[in-house]
Formats: structure tokens, sequence, C-alpha cells
């Protein structure tokens, strides 16, 4: 695996939004896709936000996305995650950690936030992320 992390290019949204909107989003599982919506978020993360590709042999291996936020109550920003995902066929590599270093180094300059959108393989999402930082919150969906 010839693993490259680039910092992501407004070039890439065609890409970014095939594999989330044909490989994420089944395993999210949440809502109807709206393509217009999915794509400018996107967009908007690659043109004033942050996003992190990794590439194995010039395919995309895995992706994250990251835009400026502030709670309701606080003009103070932080980061948000809009999306996590690594393919599956790249899950057993370093593709993950790769892209988390790249979140980590952001962090250094503001808060970064990630959450875990899913009711998808929470416990092992849950380890795999506090090995990058600490829970601080949870997210309950009422039934």
């Amino acid at each position: 695996m010839a693993v490259i992390v680039s910092p992501g290019r407004l070039s890439d949204a065609p890409q970014i939004y095939r594999v989330l909107s044909e490989e994420m989003w089944p395993e999210v599982g949440q809502g109807e896709i709206n393509p217009v919506k999915a794509y400018e978020r996107i967009w908007d993360c690659l043109e004033t936000g942050f996003v992190y590709n990794v590439w194995d042999e010039g395919e995309l291996a895995g992706t994250v996305g990251f835009i400026e936020t502030s709670p309701w109550w606080s003009d103070e920003t932080k980061l948000s995650d809009s999306w996590i995902y690594v393919r599956k066929d790249w899950r057993r590599t370093r593709a993950i950690h790769v892209l988390m270093g790249q979140v980590k180094r952001l962090a250094f300059k503001r808060p970064v936030y990630i959450g875990i959108g899913s009711d998808v393989d929470i416990e092992r999402k849950t380890k795999l992320f506090g090995r990058f930082g600490k829970m601080v919150g949870a997210l309950y969906r009422v039934e």
C-alpha cells in the first residue's frame, strides 16, 4: 500500500461525493440523500473548511471533511466533522491513522469535534476515536 495523504482540492469533489453517497451513506442509512445538499457540503468543506484525502495508487481510500461551526450560545468557533470515512478495502490499513494525524494537527490551532452519527458499529468507532481524543458528549435518538 503506497498511501499518499493530501489536502482536498475542488477537483476532488466528484470523487468524494461518489464514495460518500455510494458507500458511506448506505452504511449510515439515515434519511434520504439530497444530492444537491450533500454536494454543497462537500464543496463548502473544500472551499472554506478542511478536507484531507488518502490515496492508494490513485484510488481514494479515505477522506475527512471539517467545517467551522459555533454553538448557538457563543461566537467561539470550532471545527466539526462533516464526514470521516475509510473505504472497506482500506479499513485494516493505516489509512484512518494517516487521516486522523492530519485532524490532530488541526486541533493544535482550534478545537476539533467529531461525532458518530449512526447506530452502526458504535462501540468500535468509540474505541477508535477514543485513541485520538476524549469523549465529551453523546447523541441519542428519541423513539
